[in-house]
C-alpha cells in the first residue's frame, strides 16, 4: 500500500489460504467467512463476498459472489461443483 490507510480484515474460523493469495479492497475493510480455502496465487476483487466451505483453485481471479458450498476456478473464477453441506466436517 501507498498510503497510511489501515486495512480492517474480520477474519472468522478456519481460513486456509496458501502463499501469494492478494484480498484487493477499496473500503479498507473485507469480511471472510467460516471455512474459506484458497490455494496459492488466488486474487480476490474488491467486494466480492464468498461464502461459507467455499474452495477456490489456484491462479484463480474471483471477481463475482462465490456462493457457500462451491468450488471455484479460473480466471475468471466459475463454479465448477457444489459441496454437499452434510458432508463438511467443523
Amino acid at each position: 500500500m501507498t498510503d497510511s490507510a489501515t486495512i480492517t480484515m474480520s477474519l472468522e474460523e478456519a481460513i486456509r489460504a496458501r502463499h501469494g493469495v492478494c484480498i484487493a479492497t477499496i473500503k479498507h475493510d473485507y469480511n471472510v467467512c467460516h471455512s474459506i480455502y484458497t490455494y496459492s496465487k488466488v486474487t480476490i476483487c474488491p467486494d466480492v463476498p464468498l461464502g461459507e466451505y467455499t474452495t477456490i483453485s489456484a491462479g484463480a481471479a474471483v471477481t463475482k459472489d462465490i456462493p457457500s458450498y462451491a468450488v471455484a476456478v479460473g480466471s475468471p473464477a466459475k463454479v465448477i461443483k457444489m459441496l454437499n453441506p452434510s458432508k463438511q466436517q467443523e
